[in-house]
């Protein structure tokens, strides 16, 4: 019967249960009890068994072609997942399980079956990660299909994934990197919607991506009510992951507090100050003031990776062009772990690293362990001297107070309308 349980987040749902073949079975995060009762019905009779016979069972997997039942799994879990699982599912559905199985009966998915689609999506070019991630869409949905009593078994399990290649090699940006990257944010000058506060708002998302380690989901849901300039820091606790989600985060374990430097704490107080954001304004929210899954999208296409190529623009350094051309939004979440590690030599503390970052110690030590061995040998100097040397070297501070000179003394960040011709007839005056 329906039974009611909470998450670790405090919200109530209901839980369907019954009994398939001697062993019980159940499905959660149905809204209300009749929801829950609705969904058992037809997989309980009076003993609990009606319509689960193995006849029954194999009668139906033969007549049930994996396309319907995807639909049928599709609408029982749509109101359950996130936007952001949705896609992923999409994604392995459309792209690679439809065109191989979808009019393949379940009973015919077998774990020999299964193994033979494995081998011929990776034959016809698709990655070990898509297929691998195709497989586990196909797992769950054979799951449920099981606890449904449409197969006996799922022929994923005991099916091994594709062998990825090996990770790309984390090689993280340097103060030095991250400078010359807000260099050419600040330089940038103000064309169409985008003005001198924009520059600045690239500038200070490289900050604290770089400096703060933080996630960039976590810095699309960063709010000013979230910044503490009495502890010299910032509380990570909302994720943008497809959608908003407050007191949540990636690993949705409590929130964090990230502990930043001066030089840091000032890009944000000067811009929060310039922006005349309230609270429970985002700090990097878009032209309207709020966020979505697009606004992360946009900054790394429009202003991310031009900054990047502007940034190696007659620079002599080929690994250091290498490296800043590689960097994506993510990457520069590394790049705090070096300066760190520098800072602090053997004297690392790594699970205080790895709290700082919202990751457990084997993540710390799987992913970042020989950043930390390579930062050992140099010596040691403080985080906030590495970047006050990386800013005096570029000049950062004067770009600084020459983007904030065109900034017009009342702004807010509202749309601008122009006329793109005249402005365009501008600029090639200029």
């Amino acid at each position: 019967m329906a039974s009611r349980y909470a998450t670790r987040t405090g919200t109530e749902f209901w839980r369907a249960t019954w009994t398939i073949f001697g062993k019980q079975r159940s499905k959660c995060g149905f809204a209300t009890q009749a929801e829950a009762e609705a969904f058992e019905a037809p997989l309980r009779g009076d003993d609990g068994m009606e319509g689960f016979s193995p006849d029954a069972v194999i009668a139906r997997s033969k007549s049930t072609k994996l396309g319907a039942w995807l639909l049928i799994w599709w609408k029982q879990g749509y109101d359950r997942w996130t936007p952001e699982t949705r896609r992923s599912y999409q994604r392995a559905i459309n792209g690679v399980l439809a065109p191989y199985l979808q009019n393949v009966p379940l009973y015919s998915l077998t774990s020999p079956r299964v193994a033979r689609f494995r081998e011929q999506a990776l034959d016809d070019g698709f990655t070990a990660h898509r297929v691998g991630e195709a497989m586990d869409v196909l797992s769950a949905a054979l799951t449920a299909a099981k606890e449904g009593g449409y197969i006996q078994e799922n022929g994923v399990k005991g099916v091994r994934r594709p062998k990825k290649s090996p990770p790309r090699p984390i090689n993280p940006a340097t103060p030095e990197d991250l400078e010359r990257i807000r260099l050419a944010m600040l330089n940038r000058q103000p064309y169409g919607r985008f003005c001198a506060l924009d520059a600045l708002r690239n500038a200070l998302a490289v900050s604290l991506a770089g400096y703060g380690g933080l996630r960039p989901s976590e810095l699309v849901a960063l709010r000013v009510r979230h910044i503490n300039f009495d502890q010299g820091g910032l509380w990570v606790e909302d994720v943008l992951a497809g959608e908003l989600r407050e007191g949540d985060n990636k690993t949705h374990s409590p929130a964090r507090f990230v502990g930043l430097w001066p030089p840091v704490m000032q890009d944000i107080a000067t811009f929060i100050e310039l922006a005349g954001l309230g609270p429970d304004d985002f700090i990097l929210g878009d032209d309207d003031g709020e966020v979505s899954e697009w606004t992360h999208r946009n900054w790394r296409e429009r202003h991310f990776n031009r900054a990047k190529s502007e940034a190696v623009a007659g620079l002599d350094d080929v690994v250091s062009t290498r490296r800043i051309l590689a960097l994506t939004p993510y990457d520069l979440r590394h790049s705090i772990v070096s300066v760190i590690a520098q800072a602090e030599g053997r004297d690392l503390r790594e699970d205080q690293l790895a709290a700082r970052m919202g990751h457990t110690i084997d993540t710390q030590r799987r992913t970042y362990r020989h950043i930390v061995t390579a930062q050992m040998g140099l010596p040691r100097t403080p985080v906030k001297r590495q970047i006050e040397l990386a800013r005096e070297k570029l000049g950062i501070d004067e770009a600084a107070a020459a983007c904030i000179a065109r900034i017009p003394p009342v702004h807010r960040p509202t749309a601008k309308l122009v006329d793109l011709g005249v402005e365009r007839n501008r600029r090639r005056a200029a």
